[in-house]
């Protein structure tokens, strides 16, 4: 047989056996993918002894259990105010934001924090599809308790932004807020291991906000800092382009993870924000 095609096939074989132990890796390592995607904290730090709220267990369709706060605005005699539903980001859990709430709760809303499972003192453990079973279940308790779609908001923060994202093509809402919010979890994969040149083949394409943008129906907020050192600048910059009208983007300036509610304009952002809702024809649901 001919040098070249002995080479040739030498080549082919190495490829197929890579494929193949590749493929077996992606087999073997995807049950284990959820350990580098959550980082959930069982523990409580405090509870919200300065504020008022009625404290919540909510029960999924399979069978979860979910924790929560729903926060009352006792600062106006208004009834029928915007609820603001918080998707957390992966790491803690509600009790780490509180001062959060309390700030929303300053843009004139009432404000619900619930805990995916496996997170505080909700049970189960995380997934990508339970984070959004959970954030549904949240939505029906709250239409079921008072609050109609027209004054539902979903707020995420980080991972939450993907979260509240899926919400907003599954439920008919008022509108969306995203805070540093990345594109997908594979282009963060890309981002942080620039080698990896298919993240995808590795963990499929979960959390994938970019894509599900150009379908919602309802105005979005973006809110993400270039100081960001997690999730990048450019990330919400393609979130915004992928958004339809009408849209907004407001500049933070604090890192990743540093605390939202302390950034000079970010209730007035929000507020300002609210206000144009209340001017627009929402539908009726």
């Amino acid at each position: 047989m001919p040098r070249k095609i002995k080479n040739k096939l030498r080549t082919l074989a190495r490829a197929l056996c890579m494929t193949v132990i590749a493929g077996c890796a992606i087999f073997l390592l995807k049950p284990f993918l959820n350990r580098f995607m959550f980082f959930p904290t069982r523990a409580l730090e405090t509870t919200p002894v300065k504020l008022t709220f009625t404290e919540l267990t909510i029960e999924t369709p399979d069978k979860a259990k979910l924790h929560g706060w729903l926060f009352k605005n006792e600062a106006t005699s208004f009834k029928n105010l915007p609820l603001i539903i918080v998707c957390h980001g992966n790491g803690g859990n509600i009790s780490h934001r509180i001062d959060l709430a309390a700030s929303l709760l300053g843009c004139g809303c009432d404000v619900l924090l619930f805990d995916y499972r496996g997170y505080g003192k909700s049970t189960g453990a995380p997934t990508e599809e339970g984070t959004y079973i959970d954030a549904e279940t949240v939505y029906t308790y709250a239409t079921t308790h008072g609050y109609s779609p027209t004054q539902i908001i979903m707020y995420g923060e980080s991972l939450g932004g993907a979260v509240a994202t899926e919400i907003a093509l599954r439920k008919p809402i008022k509108a969306l807020i995203l805070q540093s919010t990345f594109t997908s979890i594979a282009d963060m994969a890309k981002h942080i291991y620039p080698w990896l040149i298919k993240p995808e083949l590795l963990i499929g394409n979960p959390y994938n906000t970019k894509s599900k943008l150009p379908k919602i129906t309802v105005p979005v907020l973006i809110m993400h800092s270039r100081n960001d050192s997690i999730v990048p600048f450019y990330m919400a910059e393609e979130n915004f382009k992928a958004a339809p009208h009408p849209k907004f983007f407001h500049e933070l300036n604090g890192d990743h993870n540093d605390p939202v509610y302390l950034e000079p304009g970010f209730i007035e952002a929000v507020q300002s924000f609210i206000k144009f809702l209340d001017t627009q024809r929402l539908p009726s649901f």
